[in-house]
């Protein structure tokens, strides 16, 4: 057992660099990695909890079948063999829209989403229920009507910027979306020449390291967003350059922030107008990268959101530059793209509602027999 392994997180999809030493098939310790090219040694509460995910006394160990209301053991074999022969039973008597797979929601592994997904399309069927459909549909509507593919996302080029601005994410708890988080809030809080910059209705762990925190009134964000965009155009500080070579429709936008009452918007908010002016003006004239999540994303305006959130990058050359937010490179793209526009996409039985990325929330509806063909619905 004395001997350490490199292996890796799987709890998000930065997949920190982990060594950990192992009885059997059982981790008993658990370190960071230094020697990892890209994470460096980080590792957050979650990496550090890992052999807790892998062990939990409620982890299925072997196959279980329910019968006459208890669960017994079966070997895998019989267990493979019976789910092969009820889903082609039921994809032959019903078509592929009586089968659903509910998962995939790229945290825990990787891999098993992509089989998964893969897996569901070769059946013939569309209707993926994940967690990610209760989470970013509205993010990913937004990079689909923005950049054309709804699994195309930014990421904060925090190498280049100056000021770090966080909207709804508590970092230095976890690491989602940044490699690194708490070294590079850190890097941001302590340097005089940098900013960070935190917008959240609560006083959280990256919100005490924050060089200005506007602690906005929950529900508020949208708000919050559009004043910041009206400042900027009311002050004309928005990059027109950019706008008339990268951005489509932009005098269409104008109206909707023409002669907005800011002031008003930042006492609804609970913040100082002046600070908000200021944060304007900051954003649009230094190279500011922004991370967002769902803070905003699970918000009850969440595609407002994304959509302000949008705007605001575009008008001030934040999208695809150095210092504001890029499009991040990988292997497997964060989902597919499923315009609603597309007659081809599905859409769900009960409420006739089309998934963005394919992915439909747990929450919504079951499958209805009724609607079980072997040729796909559409209108």
């Amino acid at each position: 057992m004395d001997k350490w392994k490199k292996t890796f997180c799987p709890l998000c999809y930065h997949n920190c660099g982990l060594e950990v030493q192992a009885k059997g098939n059982t981790i008993r310790q658990v370190r960071r990695d230094k020697g990892h090219p890209r994470t460096k040694g980080y590792m957050c509460r979650k990496g550090a909890r890992v052999a807790h995910y892998q062990d939990h006394h409620e982890r299925l160990t072997h196959p279980l079948k329910r019968r006459n209301g208890e669960f017994e053991k079966i070997s895998w074999d019989q267990a493979f063999k019976e789910i092969a022969a009820m889903l082609k039973k039921i994809l032959l008597e019903n078509g592929p829209r009586s089968i659903a797979y509910m998962g995939g929601g790229g945290q825990g592994c990787h891999l098993e989403a992509s089989f998964g997904r893969g897996f569901l399309l070769a059946l013939g069927s569309q209707y993926h229920y994940s967690p990610l459909a209760q989470e970013l549909t509205g993010l990913y509507w937004v990079n689909g009507r923005s950049y054309g593919r709804q699994n195309l996302y930014l990421g904060p080029d925090l190498d280049e910027a100056r000021n770090f601005l966080v909207i709804g994410w508590n970092g230095y708890a976890s690491n989602a979306g940044v490699n690194r988080a708490r070294e590079r809030l850190e890097e941001f809080s302590k340097d005089r020449d940098k900013s960070l910059i935190v917008v959240d209705p609560l006083r959280s762990e990256t919100a005490r390291l924050a060089d200005k925190h506007f602690q906005i009134r929950i529900g508020t964000a949208a708000l919050f967003l559009k004043s910041l965009i009206a400042v900027i155009l009311s002050e004309g500080l928005e990059n027109r350059a950019y706008i008339e070579k990268y951005c489509v429709g932009f005098d269409d936008i104008t109206k909707w922030f023409k002669d907005f009452d800011v002031a008003s918007a930042a006492r609804v908010c609970g913040i100082e107008q002046r600070d908000l002016e200021e944060l304007a003006r900051t954003y649009a004239t230094q190279p500011t990268a922004i991370r967002s999540d769902l803070g905003i994303l699970m918000d009850r305006q969440s595609t407002m959101n994304s959509y302000l959130e949008m705007i605001l990058m575009a008008i001030c050359r934040r999208i695809g530059t150095s210092g504001g937010n890029v499009f991040p490179g990988h292997v497997l793209p964060l989902g597919p793209h499923s315009d609603e526009r597309n007659p081809a996409t599905w859409r769900t039985v009960e409420t006739s509602w089309r998934g963005p990325a394919t992915t439909f929330p747990l929450f919504s509806e079951t499958l209805s027999s009724d609607d079980c063909s072997s040729t796909p619905r559409v209108s």
